[in-house]
């Protein structure tokens, strides 16, 4: 009998043994799949932000869109987009500085300025299509060697800013006029139309004219 109980005595001891080590395991693999799961539900904050601001390839465009922006012949290095798809902005080079031109329908100040604003006055000037147009002109401090200069007014119900680094108030006054001039009443998909057709008679009429002096030759 003792050898039996000695033998029942290992099997019971190896059996518990073994019932401990799978409980032990057991134990220790759960807070793992806990912080699995935990780790999945997490945001990733890998994930990228939409840009705002989306560029936009012609003037034209914006004009399908809703924004009336059109620049003069001798604006360089121009670059439109929209912002938020509610306001339209264009950047170019002009008289040795670079400008910003916005527009949307807004009540609120939309030229992207943070800083200590002063009141320089006001210009009255005269649309494309004739509306008389009122230009407040402000300087704003936004921390910079040289102030802003930012120059806002309405039109056809939209809100107009248009900003530059410069302390010339006379130039930048008359830039506000000629910006002013050619918005109202064309819109700048307008504007190309008639430039292409102006393009078009042009090589027409020299066409023509070539034709003439052939035949009087």
């Amino acid at each position: 009998m003792k050898p039996f109980s000695a033998i029942l005595t290992v099997m019971l001891a190896a059996s518990l043994l073994l019932t401990g080590c799978s409980s032990s395991q057991t134990e220790s693999s759960t807070p793992e799949s806990s912080s699995s799961s935990q780790s999945s539900s997490e945001p990733d904050s890998s994930a990228e932000i939409p840009n705002p601001v989306q560029p936009v390839k012609t003037a034209a465009e914006l004009a399908e869109m809703g924004f009336d922006i059109v620049l003069p012949a001798e604006a360089e290095e121009i670059e439109y987009s929209v912002i938020d798809g509610t306001i339209a902005q264009a950047v170019f080079t002009m008289s040795d500085s670079e400008w910003t031109l916005r527009t949307g329908e807004s009540d609120e100040d939309i030229s992207g300025l943070n800083g200590e604003r002063t009141a320089l006055g006001t210009l009255d000037e005269t649309a494309h299509d004739g509306t008389a147009v009122t230009v407040t002109i402000e300087s704003v401090d936004t921390g910079e060697e040289t102030l802003r200069l930012c120059a806002s007014w309405e039109l056809d119900g939209m809100r107009y800013t248009l900003t530059t680094l410069t302390e010339d108030e006379t130039a930048f006054e008359e830039m506000c006029g000629t910006i002013v001039g050619y918005l109202g009443g064309e819109t700048a998909a307008d504007a190309d139309s008639s430039e292409a057709d102006e393009t078009e008679s042009s090589s027409a009429s020299d066409a023509q004219d070539s034709s003439s002096a052939d035949s009087a030759e």
